[in-house]
């Protein structure tokens, strides 16, 4: 889909700290609705259900799922890059991490179960796969239809664009 003029001038004109924002923003939303998936479908038995872990596991991503609503940021598609970038980051560093000896809070050697590289099954690292390739970009996908539902309920200007 070609980019009208105005689009293309309202990128240009982010300034650095703008677009950092954004970056970090993308970033966020996603690897918040990832962290939340996560945690509610392979992670749930490491920890019991408290304030803290649902803090930390859940409403991060209602957080975000307002700030989109309520913000004017947009998020395009082709930006599913910048989280899996991040994910894959986080994943090195749980490699190098394990490597050097560090522990969990409780002393084990790794961060979370499932990132056991002492015990690391094939099944973890297609579940991994699965996760970075599929489900990723999906929460990309639905981030994406939430800033076009909230650009429809709530047009930039006096005309409406759905």
């Amino acid at each position: 889909m070609k980019k009208t003029t105005t689009e293309a001038l309202e990128e240009d004109a982010l300034r650095l700290p703008q677009k950092i924002f954004w970056l970090l923003y993308i970033i966020s939303a996603n690897v918040g609705l990832i962290i939340t998936a996560g945690y509610r479908t392979v992670l749930l038995e490491d920890e019991p259900i408290d304030a803290n872990n649902i803090t930390k596991h859940a409403l991060n991503s209602v957080f975000m799922v307002i700030d989109t609503f309520l913000s004017s940021i947009p998020v395009r598609l082709f930006h599913s890059l910048y989280p899996l970038l991040y994910i894959i980051m986080y994943l090195v560093f749980t490699v190098v991490y394990w490597q050097l000896g560090g522990t969990n809070i409780q002393g084990q050697t790794y961060i979370y179960r499932l990132l056991d590289y002492n015990n690391f099954e094939a099944s973890t690292g297609c579940l991994i796969g699965f996760f970075l390739l599929l489900v990723q970009p999906v929460l990309q996908l639905i981030l994406f239809g939430l800033v076009k539902l909230r650009d429809c309920v709530r047009p930039k200007h006096k005309t409406m664009d759905c």
